[in-house]
C-alpha cells in the first residue's frame, strides 16, 4: 500500500510540476529524475516513521515526550529530504545552503508531508494495537466463553482509535498537492487533522458523549473534507436549541457522513446537512445526515436493508447493544433528492442518568 501510494503521488506530482503555473521551461528529464529521487527518499523513510510511532506510542503518561520526539524527527527528515534532493539534483536552481533551504517553500512542503506520514503511522499503530487486543480477547473467549461485554467495549475502542487509512492517505495526498499553491489550506488541514486525531485517539473511552462533543468532532472531519474537495463541498447544520447535553453514541455520525460524501459525490458540488431535533412525545432524539447526491435505486435500498454501506451494519449493532429496540437507523431517499440517514435514539442527558441511578 505504501509503495502504491507513493507511486500515485509521484505521477500526480510530475504532472503538477510540469504543467502547473510557473513551471520552469527547463524542467525536462532532470526534473523527472529529481521528483523520482525525492519520492524514493520518502518511500524509504516511511517504514521508519511507522516503526517510530509503533515503538513510542501516544500513551497517557508519555505522550508529551512522544510528540516532541515526533516533531524533532519530522523536522530532521524534512531538512534531510529537501536539502539532499536539491543539492544532488539542482533542477530548480534553488539555494544550496542549509539556512536558505530552511527558509524556502520546499522545506515547508517536506515538513508538512513528514507530519502527516507520522499521523498515518499513529493511526496504524493504534489499529495494530487494537487488533492485537482483539485477538487476545477472542482467544480468551474461546477458552472461557465469558467475554461478550468486553468484546462490545473492544468494538467501541476500535471506532475511537481506528482512523480510516484511506482517509489518512487521501489527506496526505491532498496536502502534497496543495503545498505548492495553497500553504494556508495545508496549515488548516493539518490543524483540523491534529484536532481530529487528538479527539479520537486520546479521549477517554466512553459509550456515550454529549451531542455538542460529537458535532465538534464531525465539524473537524468535514473541514478537512471541504479543503480536500476545494470548494465543491458545502455543509450546513440545523440543530434544535437545548440539545447540546443530549447523550449520543460516541463517533456515531462519522460513518454516516463518510458514506454521504463517498456515495453522494458524483464529481460535482455536494451539500451535506446535519440535523438534530427532539420528539418530546416519543421521548426520542432524532439525528439526520442528508446529502444532495443522486440518491438510491431499488438495488441500493435492498443492500442497505441487509448490511448497508460501509459502517451501517456496525452502527445498527451498536444501537442494538446500547438501546435494544428503542433505537433505529433508517436510510431513504430525500424528498428533494439525495439520501437521508436518520438515527432515532432515546433522549437522555448525563444529569438525568445520574438522577435515575440514585
Amino acid at each position: 500500500m505504501v509503495v502504491a501510494f507513493w507511486g500515485c503521488v509521484f505521477l500526480l506530482t510530475i504532472g503538477e510540476r510540469a504543467t502547473g503555473p510557473g513551471a520552469p521551461s527547463s524542467w525536462g528529464s532532470l526534473g523527472l529524475v529529481h521528483t523520482a529521487f525525492e519520492t524514493v527518499l520518502w518511500l524509504a523513510v516511511t517504514p521508519g516513521f511507522f516503526w517510530l510511532t509503533r515503538r513510542f506510542g501516544l500513551e497517557r503518561a508519555t505522550w508529551p515526550g512522544a510528540v516532541l520526539l515526533y516533531l524533532g524527527v519530522a523536522f530532521g527528515v524534512a531538512v534531510a529530504v529537501d536539502y539532499t534532493s536539491h543539492v544532488l539534483l539542482p533542477v530548480f536552481r534553488r539555494p544550496y545552503t542549509l539556512a536558505q533551504s530552511l527558509s524556502g517553500l520546499g522545506f515547508i512542503e517536506e515538513f508538512s508531508i513528514a507530519l502527516v506520514v507520522l499521523m498515518a503511522g499513529v493511526g496504524r499503530a493504534y489499529f495494530l494495537q487494537f487488533r492485537e487486543r482483539r485477538q487476545e480477547a477472542l482467544r480468551y473467549k474461546a477458552e472461557a466463553g465469558v467475554l461478550q461485554a468486553q468484546l462490545s467495549d473492544a468494538r467501541l475502542e476500535a471506532l475511537r482509535m481506528q482512523i480510516n487509512p484511506h482517509f489518512l492517505f487521501n489527506t496526505l495526498h491532498s496536502i502534497s498537492t496543495l503545498a505548492g499553491r495553497d500553504p494556508k489550506g495545508v496549515q488548516r488541514m493539518i490543524a483540523r487533522l491534529s484536532s481530529l486525531l487528538r479527539r479520537a485517539l486520546e479521549g477517554e473511552a466512553t459509550q456515550e458523549v454529549p451531542l455538542e462533543e460529537e458535532l465538534s468532532f464531525i465539524r473537524d472531519y468535514l473541514e478537512i473534507q471541504r479543503i480536500r474537495f476545494e470548494g465543491r463541498l458545502a455543509v450546513s447544520e440545523d440543530v434544535e436549541d437545548g440539545l447540546q447535553d443530549a447523550l449520543v453514541p460516541d463517533l456515531i455520525l462519522q460513518p454516516l457522513v463518510e458514506n454521504a460524501i463517498k456515495h453522494g459525490s458524483d464529481g460535482g458540488p455536494l451539500r451535506i446537512t446535519l440535523r438534530a431535533r427532539r420528539e418530546r412525545e416519543a421521548g426520542q432524539l432524532v439525528l439526520a445526515v442528508s446529502d444532495s447526491g443522486p440518491g438510491l435505486d431499488e438495488g441500493d435500498m435492498e443492500r442497505a436493508a441487509q448490511d448497508g454501506r460501509v459502517g451501517l451494519d456496525n452502527i445498527r449493532k451498536r444501537l442494538d447493544s446500547l438501546y435494544g429496540g428503542d433505537a433505529a437507523l433508517d436510510l431513504a431517499n430525500g424528498p428533494d433528492g439525495g439520501v437521508v440517514a436518520t438515527l432515532r435514539l432515546p433522549y437522555h442527558t448525563a444529569a438525568e442518568r445520574r438522577i435515575e441511578e440514585r
